[in-house]
């Protein structure tokens, strides 16, 4: 109902993987889906109302108000806060594909601002795992 996107589209099949906790899961994806996400509309959709947006979350953590810098941003304050790469909490390399085919038919990746492919999801969760 809240149109979550693909980080909590993920978040429920890794959660039924491993004992993580939802919000760990979340601060991990952040970052990495918000870097695929900005990517892809970029690429298929540079004039989408999103990118402003992402723009504007930049500029009010004071990076440089580009979309493309918010990325950077999260990924350090998730370091900063310690957020535990995801395989700390036992998920094996083996499950990540299967965690992303599931993420990718979830109702949150279709909520995202644009649908992100399994290989990207994929990449997105080994970037924290």
């Amino acid at each position: 109902n809240a149109g979550l996107g693909a980080v909590h589209g993920i978040a429920a099949p890794l959660g039924g993987v491993a004992d993580v906790p939802h919000g760990a899961i979340c601060a991990a994806l952040l970052a990495p889906i918000t870097a695929s996400t900005i990517q892809a509309l970029q690429r298929s959709d540079p004039t989408n109302q999103a990118l402003a947006r992402y723009a504007e979350v930049a500029a009010l953590f004071g990076c440089e108000p580009h979309a493309s810098a918010l990325p950077a941003f999260l990924h350090q304050l998730a370091s900063e806060l310690g957020i535990a790469q995801l395989s700390k909490y036992g998920i094996a390399e083996r499950d990540i594909a299967l965690v992303a085919e599931q993420a990718a038919r979830s109702s949150g990746a279709h909520n995202n601002p644009v649908l992100l492919e399994v290989a990207e999801l994929a990449q997105a969760i080994r970037a924290v795992w």
